[in-house]
């Protein structure tokens, strides 16, 4: 997915806004832009090495963090439960296979034992998506 440039480079590679907007409309998208990229601590060094990571198919955005909180039908239980997540594995796409995001949970809270569940499959994001699971176990 590309985005629309709002600069242009001269064959001397000196670097010139795209002001069809005209030149003042032009400048504060220029503004805005760099004000964002601000805003989000990159650098331009930063932004190359993202996107060298991206076009390397190194790059991956995972669902969570370490420390959120997912939901889960423990089996038998007539609702869903939630626990802390304690690690994260990322399994990388193949060409039979997508990729797959692990979480690893305390689904007692006991800090001790620790199981890994698929995202999506047995552990969600958003409780919504766990109380479906469960009606959908209901209904079978």
């Amino acid at each position: 997915m590309g985005m629309k440039r709002i600069t242009k480079r001269g064959g001397n590679g000196a670097t010139y806004c795209d002001c069809l907007d005209g030149c003042y409309q032009g400048c504060q998208k220029v503004l805005g832009t760099l004000a964002a990229y601000e805003d989000a601590g990159l650098t331009p060094e930063r932004v190359a090495e993202l996107a060298e990571a991206e076009r390397d198919g190194r790059l991956v955005v995972l669902p969570c963090k370490v420390g959120d909180t997912v939901y889960f039908v423990p089996e038998g239980a007539p609702k869903i439960a939630d626990s802390i997540v304690l690690g994260l594995s990322y399994e990388i796409s193949t060409e039979k296979t997508p990729a797959k995001t692990w979480v690893c949970i305390d689904p007692e809270g006991r800090k001790g034992l620790e199981i890994c569940e698929l995202i999506g499959e047995t552990v969600f994001l958003k409780p919504e998506a766990a109380e479906a699971a469960l009606m959908e176990r209901k209904d079978r």
